[in-house]
């Protein structure tokens, strides 16, 4: 009798307690998330300043003097260009749009690539092929692709957060390109 009554106040309770925590679960909505995957398969080319290939792209700035980088100074511009696409690749849709989206693991909140380099008081700073600093920890500039083709134009320069200190200068980042 007493294993009875033992195991019916431990269903009572096990019940109550299950009742208790669903209610703690309310609901105020749903999310759906959807996207899609695409075949796209539009090869990448360099251009500019750039070498390398598209997996792995080198920009090598010029060097600078250190007195050419006081607080919030920028020098040392060095166009490059990267190309989606190209005659007769049907993949990359006319109409549609490229950009450059960067992985933020070595971009720091204001957008701009850290440095690994020994040289102090000193990021990487990306821009548009106008000079317009980007933030890249947003996806970059879409491009319209025409002629099967986006010419993706940007510049990397120095940008210097203090006064800088001499040494070298060294930032990786991870690229996608979105196409839409």
């Amino acid at each position: 009798m007493k294993k009875i009554l033992l195991s019916a106040a431990t269903a009572s309770v096990l019940g109550i307690a299950a009742l208790a925590s669903s209610s703690a679960y309310a609901y105020d909505g749903q999310i759906t998330v959807t996207g899609s995957v695409t075949a796209v398969t539009c090869t990448i080319t360099l251009g500019g300043g750039a070498t390398g290939s598209a997996s792995d792209i080198k920009v090598d700035l010029v060097a600078v003097s250190q007195a050419a980088l006081k607080s919030g100074q920028r020098a040392g511009d060095k166009a490059f260009s990267m190309t989606v696409g190209g005659t007769g690749q049907t993949g990359c849709t006319n109409g549609g749009t490229a950009s450059l989206s960067m992985d933020t693991t070595n971009v720091n909140a204001s957008g701009r690539i850290k440095n690994s380099g020994t040289a102090t008081g000193v990021e990487i700073e990306f821009a548009d092929a106008g000079g317009t600093a980007l933030d890249l920890t947003k996806q970059g500039p879409k491009v319209v692709i025409a002629g099967n083709t986006a010419v993706l134009n940007y510049v990397a320069r120095y940008y210097a957060t203090a006064n800088a200190g001499a040494g070298s200068v060294l930032g990786t980042v991870n690229y996608s390109i979105a196409y839409n």
